[in-house]
C-alpha cells in the first residue's frame, strides 16, 4: 500500500511538472507572438523597457538580500557584545565578593550557554579555566586575576578591538579593584605640635 501511494505522489508530481512546462512554453509562445506583431521601432523600444525593467528587479532583489544579510550580522555581533558583557559582569561579581559556584547556578547555566553559541575558541577555553577555579574555590587567587585578564585580551580580539600593545594583566587591572591595603598604627604620621613659646621673666 505504500508503495502504491509514494508511485501515485510521484505520478501526480510528473504530471504537474508536465502542465508547468506546457503552460511556460505557450506563454512565451504568446508573448513571441505578441511581439513579433509589433512595430519593429515600438517592438525595440518595448524589448528595451523589459531589460531595464529586469535589471531595476534584480539591483532591487540584490539590494534587499544585502540589507537583510548585514541586519543578521548585525544582531549577531550584538548578540555576542551583549553575551561578553555578561561574561565580564558575572565573573567580576565572582571574583570580587569571591562566591561559590553554587551561590547562583541558573546565571552561570546562562552564561555556560550563552558562550557555547557566540564565545570564540580562546573565549570559551578562559571561561571553561575560570570555572575550574571557582570549583577549587581560589576565586581570590592571583591566577584566576590572570585568567580573567586573558579572557579579556580574547574578547577584544573577538570583537576586532586593537590589542596590539595591551598585555592581559593590564585589562585585569582595569576591571579589578585593586586590592585593600593594610594601614598599620605605626605607618601613620604623627602630628607635630609647636610648642608654645616660653616668656621670659
Amino acid at each position: 500500500m505504500k508503495t502504491i501511494n509514494q508511485a501515485f505522489a510521484i505520478l501526480v508530481g510528473l504530471l504537474l511538472l508536465g502542465a508547468l512546462v506546457i503552460a511556460g512554453i505557450a506563454a512565451i509562445e504568446y508573448i513571441s507572438s505578441l511581439y513579433m506583431a509589433l512595430d519593429p521601432q515600438l517592438a525595440r523600444a518595448t524589448a528595451i523597457v523589459l531589460f531595464v525593467v529586469l535589471i531595476a528587479a534584480w539591483i532591487i532583489t540584490h539590494s534587499i538580500r544585502r540589507a537583510a544579510a548585514q541586519q543578521m550580522r548585525q544582531q549577531f555581533s550584538n548578540e555576542i557584545s551583549a553575551t561578553y558583557q555578561y561574561f565580564v559582569d558575572h565573573w567580576i561579581e565572582i571574583i570580587d565578593h569571591g562566591r561559590q559556584s553554587d551561590s547562583n547556578p541558573e546565571a552561570q547555566q546562562v552564561l555556560d550557554r550563552l558562550i557555547a553559541l557566540y564565545g570564540s575558541a580562546d573565549a570559551i577555553k578562559a571561561h571553561l579555566a575560570l570555572r575550574t577555579m571557582m570549583q577549587q574555590k581560589d576565586m581570590q587567587d592571583a591566577n584566576m586575576h590572570a585568567q580573567l585578564g586573558k579572557a579579556l585580551l580574547a574578547i577584544r580580539k573577538d570583537l576586532g578591538s586593537d590589542t596590539q600593545g595591551i598585555t592581559a594583566q593590564e585589562l585585569q587591572q582595569l576591571v579589578l579593584p585593586e586590592p585593600d591595603l593594610d594601614v598599620r598604627p605605626d605607618d601613620l604620621a604623627q602630628p607635630q605640635l609647636d610648642s608654645e613659646p616660653t616668656s621670659g621673666v
